[in-house]
């Protein structure tokens, strides 16, 4: 029979993942490093994985493992870990387990999406110029203005889920993320900050 303590230490291992930046080719992926003893100690190793499918624990052994990983921290500190050479315009699916030095995986972590664009979605809507500064400005509105009413139309926004500045479902570039711009950068009081891309 499994020991109580035995179900708090693999409890204790699973890990809770977010996704950071994703730029050009690459995610950087964000967590708090779990415990290999209940919650003290260092955990043993993890085993992150991706697919540009979502991630369960059916297909677990079916997608990519990330190679390279670093060896866990001690429990409670910050990690973070950039996958690079993604494809662009794409969206991954993260996923992570931890060992304990006694060998016992943990069930998986929950499932983190993040969407990679050519040269990089920064994180905001509203960075449609999509510039490394991560600034929402008038260039931005200058750029989605064109885009959408120029004749004949401006180029098309480097990455869409920028673009989509009032972060509508399904994803679209219209009139309505001009107007939240507008609200945004011109308003009094200035209107909502755009969303966090996904």
């Amino acid at each position: 029979m499994t020991s109580l303590k035995k179900i708090l230490a693999l409890l204790s291992l699973i890990t809770v993942i977010s996704s950071g930046v994703a730029l050009a080719g690459s995610v950087t992926l964000n967590w708090t490093a779990p415990g290999d003893d209940g919650y003290d100690d260092t955990a043993a190793e993890y085993d992150l994985r991706y697919s540009t499918e979502n991630i369960n624990s059916y297909s677990w052994h079916d997608v990519a493992r990330v190679e390279g990983m670093t060896p866990p921290l001690e429990a409670g500190q910050r990690e973070s870990f950039t996958i690079d050479g993604l494809d662009d315009d794409l969206s991954y699916f993260f996923a992570i387990k931890t060992r304990d030095e006694a060998g016992n995986w943990s069930a998986m972590s929950n499932v983190a999406v993040r969407t990679v664009c050519l040269h990089g979605c920064l994180g905001i809507r509203g960075n449609v110029t999509s510039d490394s500064d991560e600034l929402v400005n008038v260039s931005d509105l200058q750029y989605l203005i064109n885009y959408l009413f120029a004749v004949p139309a401006g180029p098309k926004p480097i990455c869409p889920l920028e673009a989509n500045v009032d972060g509508d479902i399904p994803e679209r570039i219209d009139v309505s993320d001009v107007d939240y711009l507008v609200d945004f950068l011109f308003g009094y009081p200035s209107g909502p900050e755009p969303p966090l891309c996904p």
